[in-house]
């Protein structure tokens, strides 16, 4: 509506329509935007897997001093 009644909104609405009906601005955006959906998804796997090693990292721990326990009670025999 205010394109109708400004000259000047009227052609840059009709610019940027033209540029996004380009056929080859259309696949260059949607290539852009599958790179940062991929970036954003192994972002997201990285940080799932570095919570993952973190928690396996404290299991770890608690098995190693649960064996230094146990090797304490068998040196004290």
């Amino acid at each position: 509506m205010l394109a109708q009644e400004n000259d000047y909104i009227m052609s840059a609405a009709k610019s940027m329509y033209s540029s996004v009906t380009d056929p080859r601005i259309l696949k260059l955006c949607t290539r852009r935007q599958e790179e940062i959906d991929g970036d954003n998804h192994r972002r997201e796997r990285l940080a799932e897997q570095e919570k993952q090693i973190a928690e396996q990292e404290k299991q770890i721990a608690a098995l190693t001093a649960k064996i230094e326990a146990l090797e304490a009670q068998l040196a004290d025999k």
